[in-house]
């Protein structure tokens, strides 16, 4: 009988976070919506003041990818990407001193597509 664990992916502005964080990673969630509202993904981090992790930027961008390797001696898993997203807001909280950024898949500071029209002689 196999055993499924649970993987991920985690980048910010294109560089691999999850494998060098991994100790340090409490939680990643993706909530996907339909309509004109955003998806937003959080990730929580566990902050410890003697090993503090740099602060995103507004700039940023996170990527994340989940899926399921079996067994243990996997290095890695097929993964399937949820997407990438703007860092909207990010906290650093006590007493327990963690890290939550959260993000949105829209870029509000883009403008939106707007319809072109075309005319020709």
């Amino acid at each position: 009988m196999k055993h499924f664990q649970p993987f991920y992916s985690v980048k910010t502005s294109g560089n691999e976070i999850a494998k060098k964080l991994r100790d340090r990673l409490v939680e990643v969630s993706v909530t996907q919506r339909c309509g004109l509202v955003s998806d937003i993904c959080h990730v929580k981090f566990d902050n410890l003041p003697s090993a503090q992790i740099k602060l995103p930027k507004e700039t940023d961008t996170i990527e994340i990818a989940m899926g399921y390797k079996s067994g243990t001696e996997d290095a890695d898993a097929k993964l399937i990407g949820l997407g990438k997203y703007v860092v909207g807001e990010f906290q650093v909280k006590g007493p327990i001193r963690t890290l939550d950024i959260y993000g949105n898949k829209l870029n509000w500071h883009e403008g939106f597509k707007s319809p072109k029209a075309f005319t020709w002689e």
